[in-house]
C-alpha cells in the first residue's frame, strides 16, 4: 500500500508558498560564507542529510539564486557580520490604532518571524527574503513599497525586543536577485 505519492507528483504540487518555505529553511540553516553553485549544492545535501530540508524542498531551490545572494553586497555584509540572528520569532503588543485596525487604543498582539538580522556598527540590519515571482510591470521600488509596512513593523519589534536600533531595513528578492532598502515609514 502506498502512503505517499511519487516524488514527480509531489514536485508538481509544490506551491509558491512551499517554495518560499524551502528557501527560508535553507537561509535559516546554510553556513554563512560566500557561496558558489557547488557550495550551495553541498549545503543542500548536508541539510537534507540532517533532516532540516526534505529532498523535495532542496530540489525546489534555484541554486544560482542562492549563490547570487551570497555574492551580492548584502550577502557579503551578512557573511562578515559577527552577530547574526535568523528566523527570529516575536510577539509584541501594539494598539489597534498603531496597526491601523481601528481608532481604539486596545492592545493587539502582533506575531511574526524576522527572516534575518545582523549587527553592523552597533545597529541592526534587518533582511526580509522574498521568493515571489516578480511580474512584469511594477518597478522594484513599487514591489518594495508593497512590503514596507511589514518590514517597518518587524523593525519596530526588533528594536523593542533588543533595545538596539535598526539602521537599515532590506528586502531581498531572490528573483530578480535584487536588494532594496525600505525607508522608515512608521512611528509607533
Amino acid at each position: 500500500k502506498l502512503t505517499e505519492a511519487p516524488d514527480f507528483l509531489l514536485a508538481a504540487r509544490m506551491t509558491p508558498a512551499d517554495r518560499g518555505t524551502a528557501y527560508h529553511a535553507l537561509m535559516q540553516h546554510i553556513a554563512l560564507r560566500p557561496h558558489g553553485a557547488q557550495s550551495v549544492l553541498d549545503e543542500l545535501s548536508r541539510l537534507v542529510e540532517e533532516g532540516k530540508l526534505t529532498k523535495l524542498q532542496a530540489e525546489a531551490v534555484d541554486v544560482s539564486e542562492i549563490a547570487a545572494f551570497f555574492a551580492s553586497p548584502l550577502g557579503l555584509r551578512l557573511c562578515e557580520a559577527a552577530h547574526v540572528r535568523r528566523e527570529v520569532a516575536f510577539n509584541i503588543s501594539l494598539s489597534a490604532r498603531a496597526l491601523e485596525l481601528s481608532q481604539s487604543s486596545a492592545p493587539v498582539i502582533l506575531q511574526g518571524v524576522i527572516d534575518c538580522c545582523f549587527l553592523e556598527n552597533g545597529k541592526w540590519v534587518l533582511v526580509d527574503y522574498k521568493t515571489d515571482s516578480v511580474p512584469p510591470g511594477p518597478s522594484m521600488a513599487e514591489l518594495a513599497n508593497r512590503h514596507a509596512r511589514q518590514v517597518n513593523l518587524y523593525a519596530h519589534a526588533l528594536e523593542k525586543l533588543t533595545g538596539t536600533p535598526v539602521a537599515s531595513r532590506m528586502i531581498y528578492f531572490f528573483s530578480p536577485r535584487a536588494a532594496l532598502e525600505v525607508k522608515k515609514g512608521i512611528d509607533l
